[in-house]
């Protein structure tokens, strides 16, 4: 059985906005799909991206590099 999340992730038929997959992503604690989606919402220049360092199903996503270099191009910094 398909999760929830890989739901969102397949969804073709509509417009689902990146971030939130990254989000679910995020919450299930699944770091590389989480900052896969949120590239692809940094792209797409997603206005969720503003909620970036306070989203907590990031939380788990602030020591990896990958996501501070994200963080920093949107325009923010994390302090652990």
């Amino acid at each position: 059985m398909e999760t929830v999340v890989q739901q969102l992730a397949a969804s073709g038929d509509r417009y689902t906005s990146p971030y939130n997959v990254a989000r679910a992503f995020g919450a299930v604690s699944d770091a590389r799909r989480a900052l896969e989606w949120l590239e692809k919402a940094y792209r797409e220049h997603n206005p969720g991206l503003i909620e970036l360092t306070r989203e907590p199903s990031f939380r788990s996503l602030w020591p990896e590099e990958k996501f501070r270099q994200l963080a920093r191009r949107v325009g923010w910094s994390i302090h652990t």
